[in-house]
């Protein structure tokens, strides 16, 4: 006996070592994960940034070429206008000068001619009356063509100042629509880049919204795959703790169904979280598990669950369960055992009692179905003979070729889910290996494309302060 408790001790002690390991391992893969989606999500919102202040310094850049631009355009117009008012005020005077010289000329002429009258007047009054019809002639003659040229002086004037102001005007409007192209030429430039770089930085992050996607379905698939791993190798730890077990002969048959009701005790408490799920102490009337069924805070019935690892089977095992599911008011008791009676095996319903007595392998899906027809039930208010009703046709069910055709399918699909989800796993190592590539060269083309745009606005700026 002594012996036989230090094996159990080492096969205890054993199993909770691999537990151990396999929470551990579990929580460093919880961790792991999480600190990837953190860094990811952090370089993806530092990209974001950077993005952002570069479309908003481009977007300034522009405002601010704008504003000079028409400051530049005004100060230009009334330079120029200053400038057409002194070169035409200048041209008048110069103008009025020869005109008043004119008029001098004139003046000086017309005293000269009294003063010659008068002296003629005074010397002979008879020769300057003979020559006076020939010297008004003259004089009018010199007269009318002084008044022609002063005409025509007047009129050159006119056209003169006429066509400075037109090709002042010209020259003006071809300078000041040759510099409105440069500038509009520069600004479409500068806009067609910049909309290029908000483009491609839009696009970047629609991209990175798939990318975080694609992250986060790869990690739910990676997690599945873990699960699924998990779930293998903790039937295997228990297959092998069942072979363990059954090789010490000398072990008692209470002592072989400890470790069995332990296991399905924690894994019920593990699989529903919410349910009411107690063991019942060695050496008081019962079964082995209380599982009570809670559905948003509202009880919706009772499993009893009990568990045996014998050599042999006996009627007394459903017998007593049945007397103990009576006693408790149980709606359903569910028998997990190694042996079965001759001629069934893995799930069937005791004629006599209906107990169902299944597999351990099969035991959490048995009772999870029980469990889910006695939520609908409790949801749909059924009465207490609708429910036995619903339950015996659920058994009857259960124990059909038409379940255990479906049970095998599934048991089919499982293994080849598993199998799809290690090749999947393979294949999206793959793609997120090139994905991390391409993100890399699109982060760097990006970049470029900012230092361009820089550039550009930066040289405009340039430009607009050494035109002003």
């Amino acid at each position: 006996m002594a012996e036989a408790a230090t094996k159990v001790a080492a096969i205890a002690a054993e199993r909770d070592e691999v537990t151990s390991r396999l929470r551990q391992r579990k929580a460093r893969e919880a961790t792991t994960i999480a600190e990837t989606e953190t860094r990811i999500r952090a370089e993806a919102q530092k990209v974001l940034d950077a993005v952002a202040a570069q479309r908003d310094e481009a977007t300034s850049q522009l405002e601010d070429a704008a504003v000079r631009e028409a400051a530049a355009r005004q100060q230009a117009v009334a330079e120029t206008e200053t400038r057409i008012r002194a070169e035409t005020q200048k041209t008048l005077e110069a103008i009025a000068a020869q005109r008043d010289e004119v008029a001098s000329q004139l003046e000086a002429a017309a005293a000269r001619e009294a003063a010659a009258r008068q002296q003629a007047v005074v010397e002979t009054e008879i020769r300057v009356r003979a020559e006076a019809k020939k010297t008004l002639a003259a004089v009018t003659a010199q007269r009318d063509e002084v008044a022609s040229q002063l005409e025509a002086a007047a009129a050159h004037e006119a056209a003169t100042r006429q066509q400075a102001i037109i090709e002042t005007e010209t020259r003006i409007k071809a300078e000041a629509q040759t510099i409105l192209d440069a500038m509009a030429g520069e600004r479409d430039e500068a806009q067609s880049k910049l909309q290029e770089s908000l483009n491609a930085a839009e696009q970047h992050l629609q991209e990175l919204h798939q990318q975080r996607r694609s992250l986060e379905v790869d990690r739910d698939a990676k997690l599945l795959e873990k699960d699924a791993e998990h779930h293998r190798e903790r039937e295997q730890l228990q297959k092998k703790i069942e072979s363990l077990t059954r090789t010490l002969q000398h072990k008692t048959a209470n002592e072989l169904g400890d470790g069995a009701e332990i296991n399905i005790y924690e894994t019920l408490r593990d699989t529903f979280i919410g349910d009411d799920i107690t063991r019942i102490k060695k050496g008081q009337p019962g079964a082995d598990i209380r599982h009570r069924v809670i559905y948003k805070g509202a009880a919706c019935g009772t499993i009893l669950i009990d568990s045996k690892n014998r050599q042999g089977w006996q009627n007394a095992y459903v017998s007593k369960l049945r007397e103990d599911q009576v006693t408790d008011d149980a709606d359903h008791a569910v028998l997990v055992t190694t042996v079965f009676p001759t001629g069934k095996k893995d799930l069937y319903i005791d004629a006599d009692t209906g107990i169902v007595v299944v597999s351990r392998a099969q035991a959490i899906e048995m009772i999870r179905m029980l469990r889910d027809a006695m939520v609908r039930m409790h949801c749909l208010g059924l009465s207490l003979e609708q429910r036995a009703e619903k339950r015996d046709l659920l058994y009857a069910y259960i124990t059909s070729e038409g379940y255990r055709q479906h049970m095998s399918e599934v048991n089919r699909v499982t293994s080849d889910l598993l199998s799809l989800e290690a090749e999947e796993k393979r294949a999206h190592d793959r793609v997120w290996d090139k994905r991390g590539r391409m993100t890399t060269r699109l982060r760097n083309v990006a970049r470029s494309i900012g230092t361009e745009v820089s550039a550009i606005v930066e040289g405009h700026k340039d430009t607009q302060t050494q035109r002003g």
